[in-house]
């Protein structure tokens, strides 16, 4: 697929719609597919240095989707992070366009790995956010402001919601 980028940093499909796949990648952008992977389109996210990697999807609606964002210059471990301030985006309409959503997150240098952020099935969906700082961020898909849940802890590098 020469669509897709070389270094696929997280693939999901949407739960409202299996065949509606969405990859994160090393570059400002993020890819997607309408037919299950038979094809892909590239869509722009973020700024010029952005790096897409963590990704949550929301539960029963397959056009919407949060990235949080990290940064290309990469560290002493040669991976992208956060290095100014912790940022989210939000698509409402499958990647096509995006808004910030990152109202109460912290100017912070820290981590957020691939599986460190993700969206619950209830309704109102809650959204979770765990940096490598030991922190974990909350907020609801209504667009309040987010909240510490829990600091203090080792890394995060899985956030599961139940």
């Amino acid at each position: 697929f020469p669509a897709v980028h070389k270094d696929v940093h997280k693939l999901k499909a949407a739960p409202a719609d299996p065949g509606r796949l969405y990859i994160t990648e090393h570059g400002p952008w993020i890819s997607r597919s309408d037919d299950a992977g038979r094809s892909w389109r590239r869509l722009p996210a973020g700024h010029a240095r952005t790096v897409t990697r963590p990704l949550a999807l929301h539960p029963r609606d397959p056009d919407r989707l949060w990235l949080a964002l990290l940064e290309d210059a990469a560290d002493h471990e040669g991976i992208p992070r956060v290095r100014t301030r912790l940022e989210v985006l939000e698509s409402r309409n499958g990647g096509l366009s995006w808004h910030d959503c990152s109202a109460g997150l912290p100017a912070v240098d820290c981590n957020i790995y691939r599986e460190g952020f993700a969206a619950d099935a209830s309704a109102p969906a809650n959204l979770y956010l765990g940096t490598s700082a030991g922190t974990i961020f909350h907020a609801t898909e209504d667009g309040g402001a987010w909240q510490v849940l829990a600091d203090g802890l080792p890394s995060i590098r899985v956030v599961l919601p139940a």
